[in-house]
């Protein structure tokens, strides 16, 4: 038979521990997922479990804004990727130094 849960208010410092804990790096990520499986007052498993859903939102839009912003890049990677293996020659390179080269030779023929 599944254990009851504990239906009874949480107290004032029972809160503010629980704000605390969940504020510390790393150690309130594991706080609440321990507490969204393991506690026992109901309420306080609520109060955890829609945390966690709070957190993966975050996490999901986090991700997707991330993905918009270098959608750009990713797709211009991609096309000059797709025309350098289509057409087997790489895309031209512009080199400063040739025209710089070009001009002094030039210049050194007077």
């Amino acid at each position: 038979m599944p254990k009851k849960l504990e239906k009874s208010p949480v107290t004032f410092w029972s809160w503010f521990l629980t704000i605390f804990m969940i504020a510390l790096p790393c150690v309130g990520f594991i706080y609440v997922v321990i507490g969204a499986f393991l506690s026992p007052n109901e309420s306080r498993r609520n109060f955890y479990r829609a945390h966690l859903a709070w957190i993966l939102v975050v996490i999901l839009l986090y991700v997707a804004l991330l993905g918009a912003g270098m959608a750009p890049s990713v797709l211009k990677i991609v096309k000059e990727y797709q025309q350098e293996h289509s057409l087997g020659v790489s895309p031209p390179k512009s080199d400063s130094s040739a025209g710089h080269k070009a001009k002094h030779s030039a210049d050194d023929s007077d």
